[in-house]
């Protein structure tokens, strides 16, 4: 499914399942739509899935507007130092706690939130507001990382999906093309319903985001194991080679 230049080493073994690999993609894919979603229409008025807006504002406002330029960087830089600790740390959690670190920032933001120490603006400069742009795009870059390191590949945004899909269609690459579809649909639904949550209830969608993404993965989680065991006890004759996406 596009890792063939790569050395696949923290999957869930269920992953090899095309339908298992959609699935999980789709999901994790949804979560992180939501988050970008209600980040960007509420509590923090910035984008922290992808960096590309950050970026953009970062240079917008690098002249006219220091505390903004302050905020992007900062909002950068968590993201990227997200995806450094996930990197060195993976090899000692593994899939499941790798992909189950970025509640703990995520509920941290949560608190603050409910505290009230969030964004009353576009150009706020509420201390809390700083804070949010260090936890959630961390949590953000984390599970991108996590996730790009094996099968499912990027999960917190559809740039590069989306060349992607271009490039597979141009192929002929039908089965991929399929898989980045599916993960385009769920970033796509979960903008919606993040993007609804933060206009009625920005705190409990939030909750909502941290919950859902952590029952995913438990779910998931103990689908392989499961899976893991049975393959484990079938006669060697009896195997079945799963197929991927490739």
């Amino acid at each position: 499914m596009g890792t063939d230049d790569i050395t696949v080493k923290f999957d869930w073994e269920i992953l090899c399942q095309s339908k298992i690999l959609c699935t999980v993609g789709w999901w994790l894919t949804f979560w992180a739509g939501a988050m970008n979603a209600l980040t960007t229409s509420a509590v923090l008025f910035m984008r922290t899935a992808h960096m590309t807006g950050p970026v953009t504002d970062q240079a917008q406002h690098l002249m006219t507007n220091p505390a903004m330029a302050f905020l992007a960087t900062i909002i950068i830089a968590s993201f990227v130092a997200g995806s450094y600790y996930a990197t060195k740390a993976l090899p000692h959690l593994g899939m499941t706690y790798g992909l189950l670190f970025p509640v703990l920032p995520v509920l941290l933001a949560v608190g603050l939130v409910l505290g009230g120490f969030y964004a009353s603006g576009p150009y706020g400069t509420e201390t809390g507001r700083f804070l949010l742009g260090v936890l959630l795009p961390f949590a953000t870059g984390w599970q991108n990382s996590v996730t790009s390191q094996g099968r499912i590949g990027r999960t917190t945004h559809v740039t590069g999906d989306l060349t992607d899909l271009g490039v597979a269609l141009a192929a002929g690459k039908r089965s991929y093309a399929v898989y980045l579809l599916i993960k385009y649909s769920g970033f796509l639904a979960g903008g919606i319903i993040g993007y609804l949550g933060g206009q009625v209830t920005p705190a409990l969608t939030l909750v909502g985001i941290a919950g859902g993404y952590g029952v995913t993965v438990v779910i998931f989680h103990f689908r392989n194991a499961w899976s893991t065991r049975l393959l484990k006890e079938e006669p060697v004759g009896d195997y079945k080679r799963i197929q991927t996406l490739n």
